[in-house]
């Protein structure tokens, strides 16, 4: 219920993101989505900072790499002094070979020093890259492993607004994107920049006129570039909010590939990520032109700065101000100088999109749940008493529609309470509020007499076994899924488990055994299989409170026997909810409790219409009495 109400809103977000896009205000507003909780967050923390956190463990290879960078700049600096004097030799030899025959074993010694720096250049570049790989992976990890746990511990709200495949992007392109960029800018940002500084340098030193004639225009154009990388990072923002959006709804369908095959839905979907990636590929075509036009400016720019050179280095070596040998190693200075300034216009737009992407990233870092994983009291035991007294509760993302009004309820220590009633009553609201996947908006949901909200989830949680109609397995091993719950169990303990849970023999009949792979979801079980995969996880995870949403109701008869018998065994002595969508399968509760969306329905007890055992409601020919009837026809 509620995932369905979190896909429509998003599906509502993806639309209107698309009706705006063309308008860059309103393509900005739906980049901006994202709850205000986030952005208030979000704004407390320094990107750089949070970078170096990362780099930090690994400052000293960093360092080793700078250094590296850097001599292999200096190297590529010093290179054209080297082919200057060569050059200068060679036209020294050329002049006197009137007086004598030209001897150009003079050429030996900077042929040496060229051949030496040119082995030299290539070995640190092998160093470089080699060491800067090893940098961006443990950048790269870190991250990864530090946005995962802040997905892992969001709320569940934040799961019902954002799309599965918009998460999975931050955790897998963002960081992708981010960890290439990082590689470029330390090894050839950081190689262009000195390479920059170190020839301006040089050039001056060769010829201060032309140099500072050169530099006049570099104001105006640092002034550019600023300017432009503002809007262009605008535009990058844009850019990567429609890529997520585009990747939600692909993920979306994907993940729910089944319910879109048995609508026949394919071209449904195909058109829904069509319009999707309509919507993306304008933002990304804008991006493009700009930082083509960027990149453009910048080029032309410096084919202006060569010409400059070639007609007032022309003049000053006609008039004896500069020899052949120093303008060629201007000329080669300048084309080094060239390579670099061109390759810092590249970077630049890459590093506007990178840092978008660690923007993202540590945007979801830094959210703060409600709820967290832990923290709180941890009773030195556990009853199982589980009471709710005068609960209101609205979702999220729906709050228009309020689920629960002054709900008033008692599950008694190792009793079986069921609940049943229409759609939209709030019967797996009830059970969402006792594993604390929500907080009240109002009234308390006690445990043993303490208010959830003081217990630690994670301890609360680990009381409780929940076994849905759709049981949910992962893609591994039988073994690794019935002990999923206690990954510390013993085979031995598995094993005995999957016999309690009639598994083992269906079990014992696969090729693998224990060790056969289910598949995704556990798409490669029968729905028996798999829910006696999932008793068999509650028994081993032995927990006092057991939630049960109607586990035998899509099963045949044979199946629902066995798991039945399983589920019998299972509720022997502890607290059980029942969610019932079948009254033939709560006849035994303990106590059934009738549930209404209707408040002229529900009495002072909110929700609830009326309660008792089965015999009980029966005879008071109630709300209970016809929906019995409406079952029997």
């Amino acid at each position: 219920m509620y995932c369905e109400a979190g896909v429509s809103e998003e599906r509502l977000r993806l639309q209107t993101y698309q009706k705006n896009i063309v308008d860059d205000d309103s393509a900005s507003k739906a980049s901006e989505t994202v709850k205000d909780k986030e952005t208030s967050e979000a704004s407390n923390w320094t990107l750089i900072k949070e970078i170096w956190k990362h780099l930090r463990p690994d400052w000293l290879l960093l360092l080793a790499i700078v250094g590296f960078t850097t001599l292999t700049a200096a190297i590529n600096i010093y290179t054209p002094i080297v082919i200057g004097d060569l050059i200068s030799i060679v036209q020294k030899e050329l002049n006197n070979r009137i007086k004598r025959p030209p001897d150009f074993t003079a050429l030996n010694a900077p042929a040496a020093k060229l051949l030496g720096l040119f082995s030299l250049q290539g070995f640190l570049t092998f160093l470089d890259i080699s060491l800067v790989s090893r940098l961006g992976e443990n950048l790269s990890k870190r991250m990864r492993r530090e946005l995962y746990s802040a997905i892992l511990a969001q709320d569940m709200a934040f799961f019902d607004s954002h799309m599965q495949g918009e998460v999975v992007g931050r955790l897998t392109q963002d960081v992708s994107e981010f960890k290439h960029t990082f590689k470029l800018v330390i090894t050839q940002g950081l190689k262009a920049t000195t390479q920059i500084m170190g020839t301006g340098v040089h050039l001056i030193r060769i010829s201060p006129s032309l140099t500072f004639t050169l530099l006049a225009t570099m104001p105006f154009l640092y002034l550019a570039m600023n300017l432009y990388g503002v809007y262009l990072r605008k535009v990058s923002k844009q850019s990567k909010s429609g890529d997520s959006l585009a990747s939600g709804v692909a993920g979306e369908a994907v993940a729910n590939i089944r319910t879109v095959r048995a609508f026949a839905s394919e071209d449904q979907e195909l058109e829904r990520y069509g319009e999707a990636m309509e919507a993306a590929s304008l933002l990304n075509t804008k991006l493009g032109f700009h930082i083509g036009a960027f990149q453009g400016m910048t080029n032309a720019s410096i084919g202006c700065m060569i010409l400059v050179i070639l007609y007032y280095g022309g003049k000053l070596v006609a008039s004896g101000d500069m020899t052949g040998g120093q303008l060629m190693t201007y000329m080669v200075s300048t084309q080094n100088l060239q390579r670099s300034l061109a390759l810092v216009g590249v970077l630049f737009g890459q590093v506007i999109k990178a840092f978008g992407s660690a923007a993202r990233v540590f945007e979801y870092v830094h959210l703060r749940p409600d709820i967290p994983i832990k923290g709180g009291i941890i009773p030195a035991g556990f009853e199982g008493r589980i009471e709710f007294r005068n609960v209101e509760f609205t979702y999220p993302t729906r709050p228009e529609h309020q689920v629960l009004r002054n709900l008033n309820l008692v599950l008694p220590v190792g009793k079986v309470v069921a609940l049943c009633g229409p759609s939209g009553s709030g019967k797996s609201t009830i059970a969402q509020l006792v594993e604390r996947f929500y907080d009240a908006d109002r009234g308390q949901v006690l445990i043993d007499g303490v208010d959830v909200r003081h217990l630690d989830p994670s301890w609360l949680r680990r009381q409780i076994g929940y076994i849905g109609q759709e049981p949910i397995l992962f893609a591994t091993t039988v073994y690794e899924n019935i002990r999923y719950g206690r990954p510390d169990a013993s085979r031995e303990e598995v094993e005995a488990a999957a016999r309690q849970a009639n598994a083992a023999d269906f079990i014992s009949k696969f090729p693998d055994g224990y060790e056969t792979v289910v598949g995704e979801r556990g798409v490669t079980l029968s729905g028996g299989q798999k829910q006696r995969i999932a008793i068999a996880r509650a028994l081993l995870k032995d927990p006092k409170v057991l939630i049960l949403d109607e586990a035998t109701s899509a099963l045949d008869t044979q199946s629902e026997r066995l798991v039945q018998e399983a589920l019998d065994k299972l509720m022997e002595h502890r607290t059980v909810l029942v969610i019932a969508h079948r009254l033939s399968t709560i006849r035994n509760a303990d106590v059934i409790v009738v549930l209404s969306v209707s408040r002229k329905e529900a009495r002072k007890d909110g929700n609830v219409v009326e309660m008792g055992t089965h015999a009980e409601l029966m005879n008071r020919k109630g709300a209970y009495y016809s929906l019995h009837q409406m079952t029997q026809q």
